[in-house]
Formats: C-alpha cells, structure tokens, sequence
C-alpha cells in the first residue's frame, strides 16, 4: 500500500474517531443517567468501532483487489451500518414492526410444526417473546433493552394467545422466511424474548444485504444511486426491522437490476432470466400492490433478446398479468375495505369510492393542498429518514437532506453506458407519477375520515422505490458515456453521514 493511501485511509479514520469523540462530550455524555453510565458508553463505542471497521475495510479492500468486487463492499455496508441502526433502534420500533413479527412467528411455529394460532385467529407465541414487546423508547428503555439482552434469567417456553389478531394470510410467504428462520433459531436455543427480535432482525438484514450484493453486480448502471438509495437513514432503518418494507425495497431492487441487466448487458434472455423476473415479480407486487407499474421495465428489454418474439410477448404478458392478478387474489379483503370506506374508521366517517367520483374536482383540491402546503415538509423529511419509527427519533433537518442532495447530485452527475427511446422515457414517467399518486390517494381512502382536515399517514418511505427511476427521467437519450461506480470518496461519504446520523438518533432517544 502506498504511504500516500496510508496517510489518507490514517486521516479519514481519525477524522471519524474525532467525530465520535466530540459528539460524545457535547451531546451524549451528560445525558446519561449514573446507573446506565457503563453500558449506553459500551453501546457508544461499539458504534465507533463498527463504523471505523468499515471504513478501513473500504479503504484496504480497494487496494488490495485492483479488480475488486464492488458489490463485496457494498454488502458490508449494508451488514455492518444496518447493525448500527439496530443498535439505537431497538425491536419494535419500526413501522408495525409487531404485527411483522406476529407473521413471522406463525410461519416459524409451521416450521417446527407446532401450533400457528388459536381458535379466535390470534399468533401463539411464548410468553417471553410476548411480554418483551415495547413501542416507546426513552433512556429507561432503551438501557432496559440491553439489559434484558444480556440477562441470564431462565427463559419460560410456555404458549400464549398473541394480543394482536392477525387473521388473513395477505402476502406470500417468502416475504417473512428470513425473520421466521431467526426466530426458529432462538426458539431452538432457548434465548430470551430480545434475543429472539434481534435473531429475527438480524436475518431480514442479512437477507436484504446479500440481494443489494447481487443486483449491484448485475446493475449494468447507476450503482452509484442505489448504494446511495440504500444508505439513507430511512432505508436502513426499514431493512435493520421486521418490517417487511425491507424486504419489499430489496425485491424490487433485484426485479429492478435484472430487467436492466437482460435490457443492457445480456445479448440473449434465457429461461432463467425470465424465472427470476417473475419470481421476484410474485413475491414484492402482491407485498404492496401500488407499486405494479415497476413491472413495465420488463418492455425496456428488445423482443430480439428473446429466442422468438413469441416467448418475448408471452414473457411481457405473465409477468405484467400473474403478480397482479396474485397480489388481488391475496388483498381481495382488503381492497373492498379501502373501496367501501377507511380501514380504521367506519364507512361513514370514511371516503368511498362513490363519494371520490361524485366530488372529484373538491377531492383533488383537497389533495394537493395537503400535499404541497401542509405534508410537503414531512413528506420530504421522511423520505430520506428524518423521523425513524415509532420512536419518532429526529435527526437535524440538514443531515437529512444532505441525503436527498446526494442521491439527486449523482443522478445528475453521474454517466452511464447504454441509451433510452423516448417512450421508455415516457414509460418511466408514466410509472413514476403512478406510484407518487396512488400510495397518496389510497392513505386518503384507507386513513382519512371525512372530519380531517389534512390527509393522514402518507409518509415518504412509500416513494423510495421511485427514487430507481430517476436516472431514467433526468437523463437524455443517449445518456450513457463512461461508468463512475468506482468512487471511493462516496463511500466515505456515506459512512460519515450516517455516523452522524446513529449519533444524532442516539441523542434523541436518550433525551426522552
């Protein structure tokens, strides 16, 4: 190794330990009670060492392998920074990360053959996996939390009735094979109710991580912004949970890369390309139907890929047809609540599908003034991931939207080796309004009563998906010259932002 990439790899890891050193003196250190002293500043160090791991791994992996795998590195930074998160956003502190876990144990309990609910449709689970679920998190908490984690109390295997009904199977399976596979673990060797939410945690990371390793490697483009996409506070929080939203942005990220790959790279699609196309297809439409329009990238690969234009229209019409037709057959429940009314509400307090029709002009008014003069900034703010959780944790506004600059700064910088025809360009747009438009119109459905005067529970993470589109919708259509996904400074970048923001989560729980 050269002493000139020794004196920089020296300098960016002591400028990262400095980072820690001061953010502990200014804004950690005296927020922390006497008796929990010793293990929040453990937690504090093993957050400093995982990152500075990371970094020098970055910086020797690079120059060890002249050609080296950038999806190795990529990997590593999922592993190793979704951890971080875990460790400040302890179990059940993402977005219906219970309900998640329920699922998750009933396909565990039909793993080992064992009971999957009672009479009345409740989840049976042990009383330790039940009892050890908190959705609100201050210092006393969160120092509960790794107490209980390294506790040597005998675990209690007893069955109990889940206090949340979960009746209806409405996603496949696969979607919740990774957590279940933890959970079985930590069954199978006694560990505690924690233990068991870490297990399961620690699986879906390890899940999405290894998919974000392989559609890197088959991404012919725009690498840059999916590590960017991936690396945002509110991505990283979603794939550290249960929540399935992990699993559903790291699918379509594999349906994503291998559409590109078969369109730009590949001289011919064989029959495994088309499996896993619709494999990943069945398994994230049916997850949230909303994001349907993804399928439309199947079209940007040429019929002449295809051994006959036959198998090409036929490969465009299953994939377009069967995960959508899956996905109704799953939510058909679902679907006629939102359509009759709000799903937490009664018909009449609710919008219908009738009512929108007969007040359509009044209903987008309503609408768009939400949008773009009460929930812009929320909307804005979540999507990068200024607000994580149940927790509502808060990270400053200009650390979030250093993210948001980032990620639009690359696409717009970043060049790339292939081309698009104006109506796939127009395609694109056309699947990036779609999904804008219609997570909005079905939160005003589903969770808005007609006494609200603003539009409920639309949050950015909805959008994130899109944010793969846009190397499509700012580029020309000879858009491609050279490829810059060998970008060491990106990386460090990425590291020190979200260092930043674990601290700055850190902080806002322990100010609770």
């Amino acid at each position: 190794m050269e002493k000139k990439k020794v004196f920089a790899c020296l300098g960016f890891e002591a400028g990262l330990a400095l980072l820690y050193l001061f953010f502990w003196n200014i804004g950690i250190k005296q927020f922390i009670p006497e008796q929990d002293f010793f293990l929040i500043k453990n937690v504090y160090l093993a957050l400093a060492f995982l990152s500075m791991s990371l970094l020098g791994f970055v910086e020797l992996y690079r120059d060890k392998k002249k050609k080296s795998k950038m999806e190795v590195c990529f990997f590593w930074m999922l592993l190793i920074i979704g951890i971080m998160y875990q460790l400040v956003l302890p179990a059940f502190s993402a977005p219906d990360e219970d309900t998640h876990f329920a699922s998750a144990y009933r396909l565990s309990n039909r793993m080992m053959k064992k009971q999957e609910t009672d009479a009345k449709g409740y989840t049976v689970m042990r009383e330790e996996d039940r009892k050890g679920q908190t959705y609100t998190y201050g210092e006393k908490e969160f120092a509960g939390y790794y107490r209980k984690m390294f506790s040597t109390e005998k675990v209690d295997s007893q069955t109990v009735s889940y206090i949340r009904k979960k009746a209806e199977q409405t996603v496949p399976f696969p979607v919740y094979l990774a957590p279940a596979c933890g959970i079985t673990v930590a069954r199978l060797l006694h560990w505690n109710g924690v233990w068991t939410a870490y297990s399961a945690r620690i699986c879906s990371l390890l899940f999405v991580a290894l998919s974000g390793a392989v559609s890197y490697r088959l991404l012919p483009f725009a690498k840059q912004n999916v590590m960017i996409l991936c690396c945002m506070p509110m991505s990283l929080s979603l794939i550290s949970s249960i929540s399935y939203d992990g699993f559903h942005l790291a699918v379509i990220l594999l349906f994503f890369s291998i559409a590109m790959n078969c369109a730009y790279a590949r001289e011919k699609v064989t029959w495994k390309e088309i499996a896993a196309l619709l494999v990943t297809a069945v398994c994230f439409v049916p997850v949230k139907l909303i994001y349907f329009p993804f399928l439309w990238l199947v079209f940007f690969v040429p019929p002449k890929k295809f051994k006959q234009k036959k198998t090409a229209w036929f490969t465009y019409g299953i994939i377009n047809l069967l995960p959508v037709l899956e996905a109704v057959w799953l939510k058909t429940g679902k679907i006629s609540f939102i359509a009759s009314g709000t799903t937490n509400l009664t018909a009449k307090d609710g919008y219908t599908l009738s009512y929108v029709v007969g007040h359509l002009c009044e209903i987008i008014k309503f609408i768009s003034y939400n949008v773009f003069f009460i929930k812009g900034d929320e909307m804005a703010e979540s999507f990068a991931g200024r607000s994580l959780g149940w927790l509502d944790t808060k990270i400053p506004r200009y650390l979030a939207y250093s993210f948001v600059f980032l990620l639009f700064l690359n696409v717009l910088t970043e060049t790339y080796q292939a081309s698009i025809l104006k109506w796939q360009k127009a395609l694109a747009f056309a699947a990036a309004g779609i999904q804008i438009c219609l997570p909005v119109f079905v939160m005003f459905l589903a969770e808005t009563a007609r006494s609200d005067s603003k539009l409920a529970c639309v949050q950015g993470r909805y959008f994130l998906p899109i944010a793969l589109l846009l190397p499509f919708l700012t580029q020309n259509r000879k858009f491609m010259r050279k490829k810059t996904e060998n970008n060491v400074l990106l990386e460090r970048t990425l590291i020190y932002l979200n260092s930043f923001s674990v601290i700055m989560t850190l902080h806002s729980v322990l100010r609770r």
